[in-house]
């Protein structure tokens, strides 16, 4: 195995449970792959759908998770929020991406929370 996967398993074994911002995408499978081999039921991919995420990379991620589930006993949930819900984010302000992502880093904190514990 590459050296480089070696370390990124030691380091997920060493942090403990662990919950994974997972989209479906390259990065975040290979980061939800990693943490599943190492923790096994003690890792969480946590897919948050907004209107910002469109039908095919819904799809995706849900293939995706199916897939990782399968080949390496990987756990998910997907969480559904509504960004355009949230009035700091309606007036498109400078900082949006950062408000768009505490949102959804604060779903992905919650499921973990609820899965995994605190």
């Amino acid at each position: 195995m590459d050296e480089r996967l070696t370390r990124l398993l030691d380091l997920f074994r060493a942090a403990g449970p662990a919950a994974v911002a997972f989209s479906g995408g390259v990065d975040s499978s290979l980061v939800l792959w990693a943490a599943a081999t190492a923790l096994g039921d003690q890792a969480l991919g946590v897919t948050v759908r907004s209107e910002f995420m469109s039908a095919e990379e819904r799809e995706r991620a849900q293939r995706m998770a199916a897939f990782l589930a399968e080949t390496a006993g990987a756990r998910t949930v997907t969480r559904d929020i509504s960004v355009l819900a949230e009035a700091r984010l309606r007036g498109n302000p400078a900082d949006r991406c950062h408000v768009c992502k505490t949102l959804v880093l604060a779903q992905v904190r919650q499921a973990a929370d609820a899965a995994l514990g605190p």
